[in-house]
């Protein structure tokens, strides 16, 4: 009788240490990753950069343009940018919005992008993958 009472509190032990450990488990994986920085970039544009490097923007219309030496709004952050999404909803990439982020190697545009203003990659020397959507007519 002792014997199955061991074994009865061994196994109990041994189920909570289990379940400990998922628990711990999927708490990491479903772990967020930390933003950095973000802000507007447009009437109806925002973006968050995450410590990974990733870049969001999403919203609706362009992305804001301010002549053609305009700094974005997260020129402080360019040797962090490592991968930028944009999202479905965002029209145009801004005029030099990328210029300089020597770290970028993807960028990922949505379907609704018509337009990529003049030097919006311009130093990207890590830029190894980009697909330009069909309905871009200026570049």
């Amino acid at each position: 009788m002792k014997k199955i009472r061991n074994l009865i509190i061994i196994a109990l032990v041994s189920l909570i240490c289990v379940q400990t450990v998922l628990c711990v488990s999927a708490q990491s994986t479903n772990a967020r990753v930390a933003n950095v920085a973000g802000g507007t970039c447009g009437d109806d544009v925002t973006w968050v950069l995450s410590e990974d490097g990733t870049m969001t923007i999403e919203g609706t219309g362009p992305m804001a343009t301010v002549g053609y030496w305009y700094n974005p709004v997260w020129n402080d952050y360019d040797s962090q940018i490592k991968k930028v999404v944009i999202k479905k909803g965002v029209t145009t990439v801004q005029n030099k919005g990328f210029e300089g982020c020597a770290n970028l190697t993807k960028v990922t545009l949505p379907s609704t992008i018509t337009s990529i203003e003049s030097g919006a990659f311009n130093g990207c020397t890590s830029l190894t993958s980009i697909t330009i959507p069909k309905k871009v007519t200026n570049i």
